[in-house]
């Protein structure tokens, strides 16, 4: 779709099983880690 619209885009990162990596190399997280993060942020910030 991006591309019919003359929009650049391209793969950052993927997300299977149970990883979360950049195409690049420059992550690799266990999805667990990752919804962990995003589940306490706004409890830790309000404290």
């Amino acid at each position: 779709k991006a591309r019919a619209a003359g929009v650049h885009a391209s793969v950052a990162a993927v997300a299977g099983g149970d990883r979360f990596a950049s195409e690049a190399g420059l992550f690799d997280l266990p999805l667990a880690e990752l919804r962990a993060a995003h589940e306490a942020w706004m409890p830790a910030f309000m404290g």
